[in-house]
């Protein structure tokens, strides 16, 4: 659930979904610095679990999960969640997978490296599409 911030800035509860514990540490960071509430899980499955938990607003996943992949962690959570935002971080986005992604149901494609600014700009993006449904 979204909380406001000083300065206007919103507060959200995102999900960092990553099966690298390095790299979910980074994320986890980058989002915690912004002031936003962070839970990470390694995998498709445990994300699914954890939005039995509470509230989430967005969800960062990588494209290159085992098991289920970004992409098809996208289009399950979007069939059965449609009000929370996903962004999807590719390091190798060709234009056909973020075209797979976007059909997918991701509202915005991250690719490596992601300054604060960028990873900023694409969660209120998200945020704002989910909030215009």
């Amino acid at each position: 659930m979204s909380h406001g911030l000083a300065g206007g800035r919103e507060r959200l509860s995102v999900l960092v979904v990553d099966d690298d514990l390095q790299q979910r540490r980074y994320w986890v960071r980058m989002l915690e610095a912004a002031g936003h509430h962070v839970v990470s899980v390694a995998s498709g499955p445990e994300a699914v679990s954890a939005l039995s938990g509470p509230a989430v607003d967005l969800l960062l996943i990588a494209r290159g999960l085992p098991r289920m992949d970004g992409i098809q962690l996208a289009a399950l959570v979007r069939r059965h969640r449609p009000d929370l935002g996903l962004v999807l971080v590719d390091p190798s986005a060709t234009f056909d997978g973020v075209v797979s992604a976007f059909e997918a149901g991701v509202d915005e494609v991250l690719e490596p490296p992601v300054s604060q600014r960028d990873l900023s700009r694409a969660l209120r993006s998200a945020r704002a599409r989910r909030a215009a449904i």
